[in-house]
């Protein structure tokens, strides 16, 4: 974990800011702005930088809080054609949550995260109407704080279902990516949120997505980015409620970053794409994929449900991938 830890540092401190293009000058229906800073949060009450992505036609749209790989140290920045991909299919405000700082021990960042989620649901309709709104959208676009999903991706999984774990508020979905438990990948320090078959002590709809390559070493000298003892099946066989589980395979852990990301971070850390790559169209499957879930549950729509189930004769998904399947409702009506 410090390894991975000290490459992205490494990274970013060799890497000019220009490198980081937040906004698309091509594309004006999805604008980028943040509350605070990767370097330094806005306030004490909040300890991530908030880095929101946002549609930019006047309305009221529901929320994604996204805790970013790593409990945010790998930065929203790092997901950018993701992000932007997500916010059109789902029709919804993307909200990452970055930290330049390395994760603390799971209890600490567990408790700094659900002390800023907690403080920016309270006051996102102030941070939407405040100085560093964008102009475009100040007083035209809503959120609705009543209405939220959340998604982590790696590590960060642990700290999202740690928060689901003491209160759902106004949590209505949860998006797991790739997602890893423990603290880290050498499995010395066992500190685990699952323990299956034990089952975790909420109840919600939630998407799982992994990849074929979680598992696999990039070398023999540093573990897997998601050892299969820690990781997805591990959340998987732990969840209580209606759950949908893709694996993309021919992909790999940090394959959902941009590509430059994928190239300069992701690749030296965890195993990639090795053969007929087309990473821009993976990331675009994978939002398909939450849009699927994310519209189905909130519109109850069985059409999008039953393309999670049999993804490759869906219609929905690119032709060129294999998709593997498995869910269980755990006897739960969700449509």
């Amino acid at each position: 974990m410090l390894f991975k830890i000290l490459i992205v540092l490494i990274f970013l401190i060799n890497n000019s800011p220009s490198a980081f293009k937040l906004v698309d000058s091509n594309d004006d229906s999805v604008i980028s702005w943040n509350f605070g800073s990767y370097i330094r949060p806005k306030n004490s009450s909040v300890e991530f930088d908030l880095n929101f992505f946002s549609p930019t036609k006047p309305g009221k749209y529901p929320i994604i809080v996204f805790l970013t790989g790593l409990d945010g140290l790998a930065g929203g920045f790092l997901y950018h054609d993701f992000s932007k991909k997500l916010v059109h299919e789902t029709n919804a405000i993307l909200v990452c949550f970055d930290t330049v700082k390395p994760p603390k021990l799971p209890d600490k960042e567990e408790k700094l995260f659900a002390k800023t989620l907690n403080w920016a649901l309270e006051n996102m309709n102030g941070l939407f109407d405040s100085k560093n709104t964008p102009f475009v959208i100040k007083n035209k676009v809503y959120p609705i704080a009543n209405d939220v999903a959340l998604m982590g991706h790696s590590a960060s999984g642990h700290t999202v279902v740690s928060y689901l774990n003491e209160t759902c508020g106004s949590i209505k979905s949860l998006i797991l990516l790739d997602p890893v438990d423990g603290f880290d990948p050498f499995g010395l320090i066992k500190i685990f949120i699952t323990n299956p078959p034990k089952q975790l002590p909420f109840v919600i709809p939630t998407l799982h997505i992994e990849t074929e390559y979680d598992p696999v070493s990039r070398s023999g000298k540093i573990p897997a980015c998601a050892p299969a003892n820690v990781s997805n099946s591990r959340f998987y066989d732990s969840l209580a409620g209606p759950t949908w589980s893709l694996n993309f395979t021919n992909y790999g852990h940090a394959d959902i970053l941009d590509d430059w990301a994928i190239k300069y971070v992701g690749s030296t850390i965890c195993k990639t794409c090795e053969n007929n790559c087309d990473y821009s169209m993976y990331r675009t499957n994978v939002v398909k994929a939450i849009g699927l879930f994310y519209n189905g549950i909130n519109q109850k729509n069985s059409q999008f449900v039953n393309a999670l189930e049999e993804p490759n004769s869906s219609g929905f998904f690119d032709k060129s991938l294999n998709v593997l399947s498995k869910y269980k409702y755990n006897g739960y009506n969700i449509l």
